[in-house]
């Protein structure tokens, strides 16, 4: 008994937020976060240079993504919710699968679109970054109604 509660204190003091403000959510976070703020410069610090992004049917690696981020239409306001619904780290590699929705507001009026995704991050020099992110449209009613999103608002 003596020995399995040293393990599980040891065990929890070595291990890794996959939430927090260092955990590799987080990063997945502070991508969308870019998409939102058009931000391709800091895009880049937050991927790999091998970046892929499996969206709707299509591989884009990270020039791909960033060109359709410079073509994004000025004045669009986004706001980012999510929900982890699992995430593992193992050694320097994470993944996680979450639910996704962003809410855009312009001059144009509002919209909203739903995801479900997951993402490979990587540890590298002592941070999290994207290695992988696979992403898959909802049409409106596939988000079950149990999912408690939570918007994401970076801190100042």
């Amino acid at each position: 008994m003596r020995s399995w509660l040293i393990t599980v204190l040891v065990l929890g003091f070595f291990a890794v937020p996959v939430h927090g403000e260092d955990g590799p959510f987080h990063t997945v976070q502070e991508v969308f976060a870019c998409l939102a703020d058009s931000d391709t410069e800091r895009m880049r610090s937050l991927v790999t240079p091998d970046f892929e992004l499996l969206e709707v049917g299509e591989l884009w690696d990270l020039d791909i993504t960033l060109e359709v981020m410079s073509t994004l239409p000025p004045g669009v306001h986004r706001r980012n919710y999510f929900d982890v619904i699992t995430s593992e780290i193992r050694g320097d590699t994470a993944w996680v699968s979450y639910w996704n929705r962003a809410t855009f507001n312009s001059e144009e009026g509002e919209g909203m679109r739903e995801w479900l995704e997951s993402a490979v991050l990587v540890q590298t020099g002592g941070r999290w970054k994207l290695r992988m992110l696979h992403s898959t449209r909802l049409t409106e009613g596939q988000m079950p109604e149990s999912v408690m999103l939570k918007e994401y608002v970076e801190a100042d």
